[in-house]
């Protein structure tokens, strides 16, 4: 049985005995007022029983003369406001009335909607009409004081605290009963928030009570937790009959008032920065005295201002007169040639052309019709008499208190005409550009292509205006190419890929090229445009030479292998021999066998060295030691650079390991050794050495793409001809090569950029001519989940427990044998085979289960959003993380500064089994 049900079973029943027997009158209601319950006490009140009374509407129990009273009450329940104590009529059974006051509260669900509400009555009927009026004013100002949001204390003739309502608490943290017969001082205001002590005889608020005046100001009171807030206060002394009794003060938290005031100064501050330093001419004009004068004259009789204001040029005049000029920024002062407001201000008719007197007759119209903006070109002048043309914009207000006053921005055009002839030649450019480039529309119709795409595709422009791309399609990519490519670029993204398409002729051509969103003002698509680059015959270059490279490589390794593999045949037949010479002892035959299954053993390591470094698949990670991974490369590395070359290679002390795919980090070190090789052709010396460092905010700071923590350096150096400074930018890039024409792709030291980065790692490279070269890898140290593999083959008992645990795992296969590990390890394992089942599972069985292992990606719900809930609502359950992605997708999950244990796939069970273990054990008790 549940202890707590059990607990509010008898904490009901023990609230329904007191209900029963309080000896005053008690109701409650329901959220349409009708009742719900009455104690015994109100069934004597009124003469009804029981029955007749509940689930009836209580306004029928209401003498007639209160039943609006009830009703604005019962309404102002429901909205929320508190209704202190009510006189009223009740009816009762025989039909006299009685007048009750009744103290009422009530009940509001999490959306603050009205559930239930609850009245204590007295029967007041026998007392005194003025005495229950006095109990009324007593109450009302009891509830007023406690319904102040503001704190009010109160104080004897010797400064101790009489009294001190809720508020007092909530804004202090010292409650009326800390405060009872105390002075006030030492426990708000005795400090400064800069700890410096703030004696009685200087502080604000305790010499206005001393001297017994009435004060308002600000102040800074401590909160009981020691924090200060910023408060407002006021003091008032009393007197009875001339005699001082005491004083109150009231104060309010001013704190986001100050805030709020500090950020409108340094928003105003923000502005006026913005005004001064903005690169476009602004003027702040008052209009007032010009709208006073429109009005006057349109009062008059004139019935169309701007003919008037033509006919007239001598109100013109005065408009311009009564525009009071408030502000110009430094812009406008360069503009027109101008030191000073003054100066400018002193000079407008020299500065106003007739055109602009013009705009300017304008502008008064569009103002005395209301207009909040106003844009014209014109021309001004300088002081000295220099035309300017500008575009004349004037911003206004409509709305606010300051409608008469207006912004006038002046953009200088001659910077417009630069951009216009920058978009001529740009147009240009892209008329006589090599690569094709198409403008389409937001639905993907051409609007535009230039002549390279006529050229390459066949087609006219007219012949592709108005059409889908699409017409260029060849059938090479399926449709999911083509919806993952508009997902894209439809999404406000660029897309960047490679295209096999056919054009008019139906011959196919392949492109690189890339497809950009344009936006518009508002941020809403309206165009593409797609660049592109024909590189068919590039790329047919490429895997010529790619061929080539190949096979160039093959017949090394080839020729290296030939000679380990005779070498090996050469031992294994003298032993054989030696094993089939007649009369050789049975000891001699299997001494002799032992070295030929050495021999085999040796054959099949380069074997399986061969296949490792020919093997084509996506990453299979594991943890390794660098330095074993590079002395196993070694053997093969000696093969191919040759006997000129002399190989050194200096491990270092590494307490780590790396989790790679060997595979590729072979294939990395070797590419760089082959390069190495092609800048010694007369010979040197090849180095790589090994080392642990820490990448700190420093080298960070000095690589901003890097990432601080343990990496295992690796270090492959040269004594070759170097690398030209002036092409060092450009070696990582694809297809960029110093070789001869036909000696390299260009491809290998951008496949090994990409695969350091795919692995979460960095390389440098360091290099003078004619001094070598140096390329550095960092790789991070893997995690401790990771492990060591020596102690991971333990023969220790896998640690286990009875824990209950929920996984949550996608993959049948995997949450199968995962759940069949940890019942094996004895615990209790509830499945689920996606995030929303564990969900379900955790609101059914969350009190019980002490740990959920979540797949970091599944269907409906992902593994983050799971663990969030589980932790909102039980902290104490530990999450632990599991995942086949790369890190990039886990950074993207989780976020950099997820603090969350992971455990990467495939593991093996002890690693699970530790990693879970752990986990609970460090769980926090109760």
């Amino acid at each position: 049985m549940n202890k707590d049900n059990d607990d509010s079973g008898a904490g009901e029943e023990w609230f329904r005995k007191v209900f029963s027997r309080l000896p005053l009158p008690c109701h409650s209601l329901n959220h349409e007022g009708c009742i719900q319950e009455v104690n015994q006490a109100w069934l004597e009140l009124l003469g009804y029983e029981r029955k007749a009374v509940i689930g009836q509407p209580f306004r029928q129990f209401i003498a007639p003369g209160y039943i609006r009273q009830f009703t604005g009450n019962f309404k102002e329940l429901q909205s929320g406001k508190r209704v202190g104590a009510k006189i009223m009529g009740l009816v009762r059974n025989n039909g006299s009335e009685v007048t009750v006051e009744a103290d009422v509260s009530a009940d509001f669900d999490e959306d603050g909607t009205l559930e239930n509400t609850y009245a204590v009555l007295r029967d007041v009927s026998n007392l005194p009409r003025d005495a229950r009026q006095q109990g009324n004013l007593a109450r009302r100002h009891t509830l007023i004081l406690n319904a102040t949001p503001g704190a009010i204390v109160g104080f004897d003739v010797n400064g101790k605290v009489t009294f001190a309502n809720p508020a007092t608490e909530q804004l202090t943290g010292w409650g009326p009963q800390d405060l009872q017969g105390i002075g006030l001082h030492e426990h708000l205001h005795g400090r400064n928030p800069d700890g410096t002590p703030n004696p009685a005889s200087e502080c604000a608020t305790c010499l206005a009570l001393e001297q017994r005046e009435t004060a308002h100001g600000e102040a800074w009171f401590q909160h009981r937790d020691g924090h200060f807030f910023a408060v407002e206060f006021h003091t008032q002394p009393y007197f009875v009959d001339g005699a001082y009794m005491g004083g109150v003060i009231s104060f309010s938290d001013i704190t986001e008032r100050k805030e709020a005031q500090e950020k409108l100064r340094q928003s105003e501050e923000m502005l006026r920065h913005l005004f001064q330093n903005a690169p476009v001419a602004l003027w702040r004009e008052d209009f007032s005295q010009v709208r006073a004068f429109c009005d006057r004259l349109m009062a008059d009789g004139v019935t169309d201002l701007d003919l008037h204001l033509r006919n007239n040029p001598q109100d013109l005049q005065t408009c311009m007169s009564l525009v009071g000029i408030k502000d110009v920024n430094q812009a406008t002062l360069d503009m027109h040639g101008a030191s000073s407001l003054a100066e400018l201000s002193g000079n407008l008719p020299a500065i106003l052309t007739d055109e602009a007197i013009g705009v300017f007759r304008r502008e008064i119209v569009a103002m005395a019709h209301g207009l909040a903006g106003f844009e014209a070109p014109t021309t001004v002048r300088t002081l000295t008499g220099e035309p300017r043309s500008v575009m004349f914009r004037v911003f206004r207000d409509v709305s606010g208190e300051k409608s008469d006053m207006a912004y006038v921005a002046l953009m200088d055009l001659t910077e417009a005409r630069r951009v216009e002839e920058l978009n001529t030649r740009l147009v240009t450019a892209i008329e006589q550009s090599a690569d094709s480039v198409i403008i389409t529309d937001r639905d993907g119709n051409i609007q535009y292509c230039n002549p390279a795409f006529e050229h390459l595709s066949g087609y006219s422009r007219d012949d592709v205006l108005g059409q889908n791309p699409r017409l260029l399609k060849s059938g090479h990519h399926d449709d999911r190419f083509y919806r993952d490519l508009w997902q894209e670029i439809t999404a406000g993204r660029v897309w960047v890929g490679h295209f096999k398409n056919r054009n008019k002729q139906g011959e196919i051509f392949e492109e690189d090229g890339s497809i950009s969103p344009v936006f518009d003002s508002n941020g809403n698509i309206v165009n593409f445009v797609a660049v592109k680059r024909d590189v068919t015959h590039q790329l047919a270059l490429e895997r010529q030479l790619a061929q080539s490279q190949k096979m160039e490589a093959v017949g090394q390794l080839a020729g290296g292998l030939a000679h380990d593999f005779n070498n090996i045949l050469h031992a294994m037949l003298g032993h054989l021999e030696f094993a089939m010479t007649a009369g050789a002892e049975p000891e001699e035959v299997r001494s002799e066998l032992a070295l030929i299954q050495g021999g085999v053993e040796h054959a099949a390591q380069l074997t399986r060295q061969l296949l490792a470094f020919s093997r084509r698949q996506v990453l299979e990670l594991q943890t390794v030691d660098p330095n074993d991974l590079v002395a196993q490369l070694l053997q093969m590395v000696r093969r191919v650079i040759g006997e000129d070359i002399e190989l050194d290679f200096r491990p270092g002390t590494i307490d780590g390991r790396i989790h790679v795919d060997a595979g590729q980090i072979e294939q990395v070190l070797l590419n760089l050794c082959l390069n190495a090789r092609d800048a010694m052709p007369d010979g040197g010396t090849l180095k790589i050495s090994t080392d642990l460092v820490e990448v700190d905010a420093e080298f960070v700071g000095a690589h901003p793409w890097a990432r601080s923590g343990a990496h295992v350096r690796l270090v492959v150096s040269d004594t070759g001809c170097g690398i030209d400074p002036a092409v060092m930018p450009q070696i990582f890039e694809p297809f960029f090569t110093t070789k001869p024409t036909g000696r390299g792709t260009g491809l290998g030291l951008a496949t090994v950029y990409g695969t350091i980065k795919q692995h979460g790692g960095m390389i440098l490279v360091e290099s003078d001519p004619g001094q070598g070269a140096t390329f550095t890898i960092y790789l991070p140290v893997s995690s401790a989940l990771d492990g060591d593999p020596a102690a991971a083959e333990s023969t220790a008992p896998a640690p286990g427990g009875s824990e209950t645990i929920l996984l949550a795992e996608d993959d049948s296969a995997v949450r199968n044998v995962v759940s069949r590990i940890l019942r094996r390890a004895g615990y209790q394992v509830l499945e689920a085979e996606n995030g929303q089942i564990a969900l379900d599972i955790f609101a059914e069985h969350g009190d019980r289960i002490d740990l959920a292992l979540l797949d970091l990606v599944m269907p409906v719900v992902g593994g983050p959003e799971v663990a969030r809930e589980i932790q909102r609502v039980r902290p104490a359950v530990r999450i632990l993380f599991n995942t086949g992605y790369s890190e990039d997708a886990i950074l993207g999950r989780l976020g950099p500064d997820s603090k969350a244990p992971l455990l990467m796939k495939p593991h093996d069970p002890r690693d699970l089994l530790v990693s879970v273990r752990e986990l609970l054990d460090d769980r926090p008790r109760g």
